[in-house]
């Protein structure tokens, strides 16, 4: 198995697909020994982070998205996790101590309400920060046109959320250390895409009532190919849409100031050029294949124990034993395209379970899960060693006279250890 490590131990993903893909075994250094059995547990109970009744800036202001975080150039730790209307980060000395910055939202919580689907200037969700030395900060932006919500009727007559939406991602940058962001525009001041597919929004969805979009981004992880040059990557969740393909693709760019050197792993290479808008140009045919199918993979490290990539992933329909249920699940790769078959971690409520609970019920939802070791080396949390946490969303009970907001950002401990 090709032996690939981020940019503080260089190998070549260039190589690898320079050699089409032919997975040569290399000798790994001692210390470096893949690991073959890895084993991840959770070793203690939930902590808040992020309190909705004690800590929101408004009322808006709830965590909906994974959490991600970066340490800037003053050496403050900045996490992200918030939602459209009230994106405000926490910061802190240290992952553990974050807490909420009320002076302002760091990117705008007036989505425009009025921007059409080909506009791409949306409601905004700041996810996926990236920065090399803590004054300027990139950032991917899940974009959603919300037509069910926001736009003329003529977008979705039917009213249903679920047929009514266009998902894609967008770029920001922030030159203030992340006190405000911006989205990145071209000399027209159009918004640049990042990653959309090549399909325009269908009124109500198409006959199935499916929209397809790229629903979800985690966070970036970077390499240092052979040629020398640093890489980033991000996992980008697809939804169901026109082909009936939904999964986590992967996408690559040698630029990260530009949000159009994105390119999505195709099943070859990395060639899917998914940034054009499919209204003002003709839209190329390629499209991201998934790297893993059914499953929505939202954060992940390279992890120093099992010297393998971990990601952390949501399974709707996970099969265990007492038969399928809701889950966290946990998978490993030592290249970023060849995964282990998921891992059980936590079964959650999601979909089904909180979704038909009645007021006063005490049950909980939980999603959006990302894992962060505050050991980890550089700015970007990219890595993670023996204790991580586990970072997700947890939905309160459903109460009455309790606003549907009511939701907090939590973490458990993690133990990583190889079998």
């Amino acid at each position: 198995m090709l032996y690939i490590k981020p940019t503080v131990k260089t190998a070549a993903l260039a190589l690898l697909l320079a050699l089409s893909l032919c997975l040569c075994m290399l000798q790994a250094h001692a210390a470096d020994v893949v690991c073959a059995q890895p084993k991840i547990t959770i070793t203690g109970g939930e902590q808040t982070v992020f309190n909705w009744h004690a800590d929101h800036c408004s009322k808006m202001d709830f965590p909906d998205v994974p959490a991600y975080a970066f340490v800037d150039k003053d050496g403050k730790v900045q996490l992200l996790a918030s939602n459209a209307n009230g994106n405000y980060r926490m910061i802190g000395s240290s992952l553990g101590d974050v807490k909420r910055d009320c002076e302002r939202p760091v990117l705008s919580s007036n989505p425009n309400k009025n921007a059409p689907p080909q506009a791409f200037d949306n409601r905004m969700w700041l996810t996926a920060p990236w920065t090399n030395d803590g004054q300027t900060i990139y950032a991917l932006v899940h974009n959603e046109f919300d037509a069910w919500f926001d736009a003329d009727k003529q977008f979705c007559q039917s009213g249903d959320k679920t047929k009514c939406w266009y998902p894609n991602a967008i770029q920001v940058m922030s030159t203030d250390t992340g006190k405000s962001y911006q989205p990145m525009r071209g000399p027209q001041g159009q918004v640049k895409i990042a990653m959309t597919t090549p399909y325009r929004y269908t009124p109500d969805g198409d006959t199935a009532g499916n929209q397809q979009g790229m629903v979800s981004q985690s966070n970036i992880l970077s390499s240092k190919g052979a040629d020398g040059k640093t890489y980033y990557y991000v996992m980008v969740v697809r939804s169901i849409g026109h082909d009936n393909k939904v999964g986590t693709c992967l996408f690559r760019s040698s630029d990260i100031s530009n949000p159009e050197a994105w390119r999505g792993w195709d099943g070859k290479d990395f060639s899917a050029a998914m940034h054009n808008n499919p209204y003002s140009s003709t839209p190329s045919s390629q499209i991201c294949a998934p790297i893993f199918s059914g499953f929505f993979c939202s954060g992940w490290t390279y992890n120093n124990v099992l010297h393998k990539y971990l990601a952390i992933c949501r399974s709707n329909h996970f099969q265990t034993d007492q038969g399928a249920v809701e889950a966290f699940v946990y998978s490993t790769s030592a290249d970023m395209l060849h995964w282990s078959k998921p891992e059980f971690l936590k079964r959650i409520n999601w979909q089904g379970t909180f979704r038909a609970s009645a007021m006063n019920s005490g049950v909980t939802a939980q999603t959006y899960p990302s894992i962060l070791d505050p050991t980890s080396t550089g700015r970007n949390f990219e890595f993670s060693g023996a204790s991580p946490y586990l970072y997700y969303t947890r939905f309160n009970p459903k109460e009455r006279h309790a606003p549907w907001q009511n939701r907090d950002l939590v973490r458990v401990p993690l133990s990583v250890s190889c079998n």
